[in-house]
């Protein structure tokens, strides 16, 4: 019987840390999809990806009109009556199959383009970065001072990618907390920490 209670006591010591950690996840607040730099801009964090409302409408319809195709093309034609005829059960039942393979269609593959989108962004990340890298690394070489080989890598890189390009925003950013007496080992730093690249 005293054994008995030992294993009932133990069970329970076991239990209870395991809920409260259930708890702690579920009251984790999101990881934010900005943040502020040393020189105060708004920088993004490369190591989440939210849709926009946009974008979340689109994906919502097309993942919908595929998941309501599938459902037609699989549950076609259930409770025909005796003569092969579709009667208003059938109808049912049809609208019903499509709505439920819609709503899972989208519940399924929102996160999964949610995740194809934060991969693609990282990837293009990386090559803009090994541009970067390649310009600072020849502004160094040709002589310049750290200060003045960033601002040479800026307009190489505005040369290179359109405006609003991922590195050439990162490098801005750079440039202005260099400006505002930031060094430039603390601004990497802070561009590695929010790239979420191991490269970087």
């Amino acid at each position: 019987m005293i054994g008995f209670r030992k294993k009932n006591k133990e069970k329970v010591i076991t239990e209870k840390p395991a809920k409260k950690k259930k708890l702690g996840k579920n009251k984790q607040p999101q990881e934010p999809e900005y943040y502020r730099s040393i020189s105060n801009d708004r920088t993004l964090n490369y190591r989440v990806y939210y849709m926009s409302r946009m974008e979340k409408i689109l994906y919502t319809l097309l993942f919908m009109a595929g998941g309501m195709l599938v459902g037609y093309i699989v549950f076609d034609g259930m409770a025909l009556d005796e003569f092969g005829n579709r009667t208003e059960t059938t109808y049912a039942i049809d609208a019903i199959c499509m709505l439920l393979c819609g709503f899972i269609a989208v519940k399924i593959l929102i996160p999964v383009r949610t995740k194809q989108l934060l991969e693609k962004r990282k990837e293009t990340l990386k090559l803009q970065f090994r541009d970067f890298l390649e310009d600072l690394s020849t502004s160094l070489g040709a002589g310049k001072n750290v200060d003045n080989a960033f601002r040479s890598a800026e307009e190489d890189l505005k040369n290179q990618y359109e405006e609003g390009a991922y590195i050439v925003n990162e490098v801005k950013t750079i440039n202005a907390g260099l400006r505002n007496g930031a060094t430039a080992e603390e601004m990497i730093e802070d561009f590695a920490r929010r790239s979420g690249c191991p490269d970087i």
